[in-house]
């Protein structure tokens, strides 16, 4: 069978390994982990009145296949339509977010492709699984992108013919992704970017660093960021009607306060 797959590495894993305890980063690993969990479903019954990607999804269904192996974690589409493969990609998306508001920068690829998937006895096999890593593998910064293969499947995602395609273009903005080797290569990506708001600003969520090569990819992310930022594609333009799945997402530091936060750099 073919499905929709997302493989995402946490750069950095080795290092948060020898500079941080075991306790305390499996800690903040477990931390990251409930809040995926969490988000991996509906919000629920209270929320069924706000705009949906998907209005005929069941409290208790799952968005997609969510397995993780120490630094890679691994989406699967729970089937092959359409829709199951926009709930994969957008909860790729906000895992992504979620997990660099948690200090952990991410790369990843995301393809369509054949797959054997057992849960119960932990079996991952097929191309969709080797293609996705390695389109992971050969990026050269902080970031996601879509493999054409998920372009050619499901073609009214990204032509503007799909469900609130004002909101997908922006979702899946076509970009020149940086390359460890060769030209950069214009692919849909995933907008991490996408209305967020962190108090500190963009900059904040990456810790400077004196390895040229890891200090490279943190200055691609916030170039995209820059650009997402320049062409409008950073928030929606109207929250009150932005499907509930996508809405704002902030990280504030400090007690609560009585005004809506803003973000706190161009990036």
């Amino acid at each position: 069978m073919k499905r929709t797959v997302a493989f995402l590495d946490v750069l950095g894993f080795r290092k948060m390994v020898e500079t941080e305890s075991a306790d305390s980063l499996g800690k903040r690993y477990e931390l990251v982990n409930d809040r995926l969990e969490e988000t991996n479903k509906p919000l629920g019954d209270s929320f069924k009145s706000l705009p949906s990607f998907f209005p005929d999804f069941l409290s208790s269904d799952e968005y997609c296949i969510k397995q993780i192996f120490s630094d890679s974690i691994i989406l699967t589409s729970i089937d092959e339509t359409e829709q199951k493969c926009l709930a994969l990609i957008i909860y790729a998306l906000r895992t992504i977010q979620h997990m660099l508001m948690y200090g952990m920068s991410v790369r990843g690829g995301i393809v369509h492709d054949e797959i054997y998937l057992n849960i119960n006895k932990k079996i991952v096999v097929g191309k969709a699984l080797t293609r996705s890593y390695d389109l992971e593998l050969l990026q050269n910064w902080i970031g996601t992108a879509i493999d054409n293969s998920v372009i050619e499947a499901f073609p009214n995602l990204f032509n503007g013919k799909g469900p609130r395609p004002e909101i997908l273009e922006n979702l899946f903005p076509i970009y020149e992704v940086p390359m460890k080797s060769g030209p950069n290569q214009k692919l849909h990506t995933l907008n991490w970017r996408w209305n967020l708001f962190i108090d500190t600003g963009t900059c904040s969520l990456f810790e400077e660093s004196k390895d040229l090569c890891v200090q490279e990819k943190i200055n691609a992310a916030l170039k995209y960021a820059k650009y997402i930022r320049e062409t409008n594609k950073a928030y929606p333009t109207d929250e009150e009607t932005t499907p509930v799945e996508v809405r704002k997402i902030y990280r504030v530091f400090g007690p609560p306060d009585s005004e809506i936060p803003t973000h706190g750099d161009e990036f």
